[in-house]
């Protein structure tokens, strides 16, 4: 809702209030959905503008994405002329205004799904629009479109199920799946009478995020540099290299890596939230516990990691066909592509073995051949 108002800076980067999460429940019955109707009938009370005019779902492409926020287009309009008329531009598209986009996808894995097809440039342009560029654009030479400033948010919700049979190496290692916070959701109890919630009752609440909306502006061409206090900057300084210390180099740790931009994102938004002309040091410690929530909700989610990379891509592929297990020639074909040396996949399986994530059986085939069958226990 806040718009482009305020930024961060990040070693050459500014960053925006934007976010992308995407929940996770074990289940479909997970009560993830509930959760977030809840807070969209506040939204509608809080800014009905905002949300009746930048919510979108069922987004199944880039130039989608680009087209809900475009900019006025002029150009030569179609049709015949007369003889010797000049061809003036014109007014072809107004365009849309208000760059602010919420894309709420309540069938996530729906989305990953439509971003196989060839020339889908949705999870494309998603990792572009996280980094809130000055321009967004489509690549389609017949009808390019562009989205000056935009704002881009992302709420998502799937099953781990669902997010493992549709996310592929790919997924995670190119840049997208380190742009999400991944929230762990889990249904708590049964409430068969659940009340609703009356927020124009709420006064309190309300008048609270009216005063913190009305402090910030959705386009404005001059948004505010939000620095962090002295004591914020020295608990920082520490903590980003700790963070930074920490990181290796499997599977899981590229979903992790972008760990300390999200922190500065988070400490933003809670310091806008918190009307503070600052970033204090309680806003980066706020920051921090979602960021470490998040990260033990990947964990769970996508299970350890190894490592070595080519077991964490075998450990991958294995999860994605349990229980039914791959036979070490699948593996070597179709994960290893039949390049791979002897040794090197011996040590991948050994690497999976003595970390305990996955397990091998020796069948027999047909004409009593030997089969050797590889099964993820994670």
């Amino acid at each position: 809702m806040v718009g482009r108002s305020a930024y961060v800076y990040a070693g050459g980067a500014y960053l925006f209030p934007n976010e992308y999460a995407v929940f996770v429940g074990d289940t479909a019955r997970g009560r993830k959905g509930t959760a977030y109707r809840m807070w969209q009938h506040l939204a509608g009370v809080v800014n009905a503008t905002w949300l009746d005019g930048c919510l979108s779902s069922n987004t199944q492409s880039g130039e989608g994405i680009v087209h809900r926020i475009r900019d006025e287009q002029y150009g030569i309009p179609p049709g015949r002329r007369k003889k010797g008329e000049p061809a003036e531009e014109q007014l072809l598209d107004p365009g849309v205004s208000d760059k602010r986009l919420l894309i709420a996808e309540e069938e996530f894995s729906h989305s990953l799904k439509m971003e196989k097809r060839s020339g889908n440039t949705l999870t494309e342009l998603l990792r572009v629009a996280w980094d809130s560029p000055r321009l967004l654009k489509t690549s389609n030479k017949n009808s390019p479109l562009k989205a000056t400033d935009p704002h881009v948010s992302l709420i998502g919700h799937t099953t781990r199920d669902e997010l493992l049979a549709t996310l592929n190496m790919v997924d995670l290692n190119n840049g997208m799946a380190n742009r999400v916070l991944w929230c762990a959701a889990k249904r708590t109890g049964d409430m068969p009478d659940a009340e609703p919630i009356f927020w124009r009752e709420q006064t309190e609440i309300l008048d609270r995020l009216k005063g913190v909306l009305q402090q910030r502006f959705a386009n404005t061409d001059d948004p505010a540099f939000i620095a962090r206090s002295q004591d914020a900057k020295n608990y920082w300084d520490t903590l980003y290299c700790k963070l930074n210390a920490e990181k290796q180099n499997g599977t899981l740790d590229a979903v992790l890596a972008r760990d300390t931009s999200h922190i500065l994102k988070l400490s933003l938004i809670l310091a806008i939230t918190d009307q503070a002309m600052k970033i204090e040091r309680r806003h980066i410690e706020a920051a921090l516990a979602i960021v470490d929530f998040c990260q033990a909700s990947a964990r769970w989610i996508f299970g350890k990691a190894t490592n070595n990379k080519l077991a964490n891509t075998i450990l991958w592929e294995l999860r994605r066909h349990a229980p039914a297990g791959l036979s070490r020639e699948k593996i070597n074909t179709d994960v290893c592509y039949s390049n791979t040396p002897k040794s090197q996949l011996d040590r991948a399986f050994s690497a999976l073995v003595q970390n305990n994530l996955a397990k091998m059986i020796v069948k027999e085939g047909e004409k009593g051949r030997r089969v050797e069958m590889w099964f993820s226990k994670a």
